[in-house]
């Protein structure tokens, strides 16, 4: 993400000192741990760290208005809400792994509806739920073939699982997009090609406005989801 890279080691340590630190904080098994932080390095760890301290992860939105946090936050009932101000206290923890064996009946993720037709509703998936869906997506998409994955997506929905867990389920990278590299056709362009991203999974709508440049850069591998295609963009 930027500047920052991470090897797997790296990864794994950095994943191993926040579930620690997230266990002295109060956060048992079986508990939801709110992630109110943007796209960056910091969110899959936060995601990983939550499942190694038993936890479910509840992805919130850092520019969604403040009743709609507050109403997710006093329906989800969540141990803690971590954001990115509470992350440099982890540093000095540990790096052993937790005791805590991930099972396929534990809660993976919780996430809400928008609302539109009342009050928004939690949504709860498995690990087992997850696992069958991201081998299965790999399997038919012959996604261990792509090794450069982009995040460009929010995570309050799950449209960005397939390039987040595919690529940590396959040993790829994933290449995580800053805020205005998803906003301006010319900089997702320098963005894909300066990265060398070979796998995307996007919103139709997203990616026809991102096409909208000089020289567009598209990866081999696109993933297409969340609503119809338009005939003109596929072809």
């Amino acid at each position: 993400a930027g500047g920052q890279r991470l090897s797997y080691r790296e990864l794994d340590a950095r994943i191993d000192r926040l579930a620690h630190w997230l266990t002295a904080q109060g956060v048992t098994p079986g508990s939801i741990v709110a992630l109110n932080l943007p796209r960056s390095v910091e969110l899959p760890v936060a995601i990983f760290a939550a499942w190694r301290a038993g936890a479910a992860y509840l992805p919130l939105e850092p520019e969604w208005p403040e009743a709609r946090r507050a109403a997710v936050l006093a329906d989800a009932q969540p141990a803690i809400v971590l954001d990115a101000a509470m992350l440099p206290a982890i540093d000095g923890t540990t790096d052993a792994a937790p005791a805590h064996r991930i099972a396929l009946k534990d809660l993976a993720y919780v996430l809400y509806t928008s609302g539109s037709t009342g009050k928004p509703k939690g949504v709860a998936i498995e690990q087992g739920h997850l696992l069958n869906y991201v081998a299965a997506a790999s399997a038919a998409m012959k996604l261990g073939n792509c090794r450069r994955w982009a995040l460009t997506s929010s995570v309050v929905a799950d449209l960005g699982n397939t390039a987040l867990f595919a690529a940590f389920f396959n040993g790829a990278c994933l290449v995580v997009a800053a805020e205005d590299e998803v906003k301006d056709a010319d900089a997702f362009a320098r963005f894909m090609a300066d990265n060398e991203i070979d796998a995307i999974k996007i919103v139709p709508s997203h990616l026809e406005a991102l096409l909208e440049c000089a020289s567009p850069c598209l990866p081999r591998t696109l993933v297409l989801g969340g609503e119809a295609a338009p005939r003109a963009l596929v072809e």
